[in-house]
């Protein structure tokens, strides 16, 4: 679906450049006032029945102004004739009426930057355009990139649905942290959901190679991994119990509504009524954007929860002090929340058959870069249309 997206910014500047240059009413279409008055040029409609035709040949009388998208002189590879990616730029207003315009490809070198493995490089070539990963995640988007696709496929359903005079519209968006956690935590018993909710404080999630410890085979030498890990539970249930927070990180009686997650990807054929098991791959291949925010969501629990670790008796508390300042270096100041395991930082630890350590792995990763490790789901909220 991102590549239909890529397709469309690249198709909406060509008509943009042919209608410029060439027969203005076969590339747009015009609008009128309310008064019957046809519009100015500028706010006609693109006319997407008319065929672009992005091959160079000496007939084709588009291509001398549709050159100007491509990669020229040293740039060029050969005589290969390919789209100048920065071209490519979106531009929407979003709910705050600010006027956003954006790049909208995916950062293909994040394969290379970020590993040293050079096997990768096959997958900065072949990765976003070969039609073996059509059914793959999209990774290398930052941020930004996955709001400005929340925007254009939000228009483009609503239109459909439109044309199909449905009551209601819709608006997709990247999933919070406490959709993420209706979903991770919903467990089906004799048709029931039962939320439960163990949580992980340290955001030691790794993204690209840099980030690695450099020990070990990826645990902390400090202490035996497994036992500390039931002495780690032990301590946080004890540190809740001291928390304001308690409140919000116990509370089962959460209203689950199933109608608001359209997930990335579906069983083959999902059992009827049984919605939560249809969520797929949640904590495993890539690790996931999500809204929240370091400086306004999670810098001041992080200062909270320090301060009742250093309040809570024993070594233990002490321990996890510790590496708890450790991975928090690795937080960007301006950072969004990343969350789940992926291909290169795999977790093991299963629970009721979900891995929930591979689920709330995290970190709050630069929102201005992409990552070869991390994708993105959607959620959808309808709202019924005012008659």
């Amino acid at each position: 679906m991102y590549r239909q997206f890529w397709y469309y910014v690249r198709d909406s500047i060509g008509r943009e450049i042919l209608a410029e240059n060439l027969n203005i009413y076969d590339w747009k279409i015009p609008t009128y006032d309310s008064l019957g008055q046809v519009n100015d040029f500028d706010d006609w409609i693109l006319n997407w029945e008319k065929r672009i035709d992005w091959e160079k040949y000496p007939e084709n009388e588009q291509f001398e102004f549709l050159s100007q998208m491509y990669l020229g002189g040293s740039n060029r590879f050969y005589d290969y004739y390919e789209i100048d990616v920065r071209y490519l730029r979106y531009e929407y207003i979003d709910d705050f009426g600010d006027t956003i315009t954006i790049n909208v490809c995916p950062d293909t070198l994040c394969w290379i930057q970020d590993f040293s493995n050079k096997k990768l490089e096959a997958m900065t070539n072949m990765y976003f355009w070969h039609p073996a990963y059509d059914d793959y995640p999209v990774v290398g988007l930052n941020y930004y990139q996955i709001e400005a696709f929340c925007h254009w496929y939000t228009k483009i359903i609503n239109k459909k649905m439109q044309g199909l005079n449905l009551p209601y519209k819709l608006k997709f968006d990247i999933p919070s942290i406490i959709q993420w956690d209706y979903v991770r935590n919903a467990l089906r018993r004799e048709n029931k959901i039962v939320l439960d909710f163990p949580f992980n404080w340290e955001t030691n999630l790794v993204l690209t190679e840099s980030m690695s410890m450099p020990v070990g085979e990826g645990k902390d030498t400090i202490y035996d991994y497994n036992d500390f890990k039931e002495k780690e539970g032990q301590l946080n249930r004890k540190v809740i119990l001291q928390s304001p927070l308690s409140e919000m990180a116990t509370d089962n009686s959460l209203e689950f509504n199933e109608q608001f997650l359209i997930a990335c990807y579906y069983q083959p054929e999902p059992k009827k009524g049984n919605h939560i098991s249809n969520v797929r791959a949640m904590g495993t291949g890539v690790s996931e954007w999500l809204q929240e925010s370091y400086e306004e969501n999670w810098k001041l629990m992080y200062y909270k929860r320090m301060e009742l670790l250093l309040k809570t008796p024993g070594a233990d508390a002490d321990i996890q002090a510790l590496r708890e300042e450790y991975f928090n270096l690795y937080n960007h100041p301006k950072g969004r929340m990343v969350i789940g395991a992926n291909w290169y930082d795999y977790r093991d630890e299963y629970y009721e058959g979900k891995s929930f350590e591979s689920m709330d792995a995290k970190v709050f990763a630069n929102p201005d870069k992409g990552f070869a490790t991390v994708g993105f789901r959607l959620i959808a909220t309808f709202e019924p249309i005012e008659k």
